[in-house]
């Protein structure tokens, strides 16, 4: 009987599952624990190996450079990416990459998810729903403590092998917190046990999801502002090239080497959105209201973001875009409260202050948690003109729950306000 062959249909279907299945699969011959060591050893490599290639590609541009130089010194990078300064001569560098710290975040959280999945199947007998949730519990927390440990235990090599044995303490602490926080929350969640959750019913219900929400319109600003001063101030960036006497590979070389700080860049364009500003250095000052940067390092991204005072309507229009994002988070957070009363007492009037209130809520919290990003994107370059860098924390730590509370209280207002009134907006 002649076969069959499968339609584009169901071939297009296969590789979805095959993908879905391929790092479960890659992991099937593996106990958790081996899993867990070689995932670990999996993700500094793939964090390590794009940095080895561009500080290879500078050594092939000067083979004068030492290879074991090349080595040295893209470790030591990696290094930072975890959040362990990396000493550059005589140069102190703490201002954290934070795109790759991002990646390495993601890739912890994807590992973790797929072998709390596998570990639970091994080791808890029964459906998914009937498994209690102490055993949940047992495993989320042994598969953190496993993670944290060899994740701390290569940094700790890697720290030792790069020649900074003096930040060995940190480099502990940095890879539990990254390896085990991150497994444990990851999974946590996929095993069905939140260890952190603030919509388990009650005041807290949507509370979450609108801070989220304002976070995210917040950084979205943020990015929105970095994007204009880059686009605008496009002849400062191709100038400060020239001036390095980067050609073309030159160039490619210098943006690659840029690129993992751009997330770090856009939480200072959003401390200036707010108001706040930040700081390039020693004396360097960059704000809405005033700006004083003096004579910077030829550094392209540094150089497009020291831009002199801006009009004061634009200045007004990125204030209200960062209310905005407050009013947003309060929307999302005052439908789900409204949502959650109605259910539980449908003749109860959800009212415009307690709206406010929430939103109020809403925007303060998201405020600080944007500061607390704010304080991982600060740093330093070296020790000279670079050894302040970032978000100015007091005036964000005043400014971001001003305006973002203010946002979200009238938000949270207006919401309630038109759910009150029978609004299905």
């Amino acid at each position: 009987m002649p076969s069959v062959d499968p339609g584009p249909d169901e071939d297009e279907e296969v590789a979805v599952e095959n993908r879905r299945r391929g790092l479960r699969a890659a992991l099937a011959g593996l106990s958790w624990r081996s899993a867990v060591l070689v995932g670990s050893l999996g993700i500094a490599l793939a964090g390590w190996l794009p940095l080895l290639v561009i500080c290879a590609l500078g050594w092939a541009a000067d083979p004068r450079i030492g290879f074991g130089s090349v080595l040295t010194v893209s470790t030591r990078f990696w290094l930072l990416a975890n959040g362990v300064p990396a000493h550059l001569g005589r140069g102190l560098l703490t201002l954290v990459p934070l795109g790759l710290t991002a990646l390495i975040v993601l890739m912890v959280w994807r590992l973790s998810r797929a072998i709390a999945r596998r570990a639970a199947d091994e080791l808890i007998e029964g459906p998914v729903r009937a498994r209690r949730q102490s055993d949940l519990r047992a495993l989320s927390c042994r598969l953190a403590l496993w993670f944290g440990g060899s994740y701390a235990l290569l940094l700790g090599i890697a720290t030792v092998l790069a020649g900074q044995s003096a930040e060995l303490g940190r480099a502990l602490v940095c890879g539990a917190l990254i390896g085990g926080l991150c497994s444990l929350l990851a999974s946590g969640r996929v095993l069905g046990w939140a260890p952190v959750g603030l919509s388990q019913g009650g005041w807290s219900a949507g509370v979450l999801a609108g801070v989220g929400a304002a976070l995210a319109g917040a950084v979205l600003v943020g990015c929105a502002r970095l994007a204009v001063v880059l686009v605008v101030n496009h002849t400062t960036v191709t100038g400060a090239h020239a001036a390095l006497g980067a050609g073309g590979p030159g160039s490619v070389l210098l943006a690659l080497a840029q690129m993992p700080w751009i997330p770090s860049m856009a939480l200072w364009a959003c401390s200036w959105t707010l108001g706040a500003g930040f700081s390039l250095g020693q004396g360097a000052l960059v704000a809405p209201i005033g700006s004083s940067t003096g004579d910077l390092p030829t550094i392209p991204l540094l150089a497009a973001m020291s831009t002199g005072d801006a009009h004061p309507a634009m200045i007004a229009v990125w204030l209200l875009a960062g209310a905005l994002a407050g009013a947003v988070g309060a929307h999302v957070c005052v439908r789900a409260r409204h949502d959650d009363a109605r259910r539980a007492l449908p003749e109860r009037e959800f009212l415009p202050d307690e709206g406010a209130l929430y939103g109020l809520i809403v925007g303060v919290l998201a405020a600080l948690l944007l500061c607390l990003l704010a304080l991982l994107s600060h740093g330093a370059l070296g020790t000279r003109r670079l050894t302040e860098l970032g978000p100015l924390l007091g005036r964000l730590l005043v400014l971001a729950p001003t305006v973002l509370g203010a946002g979200g209280m009238l938000g949270g207002f207006a919401t309630a306000l038109r759910l009150g009134r029978g609004g299905n907006g």
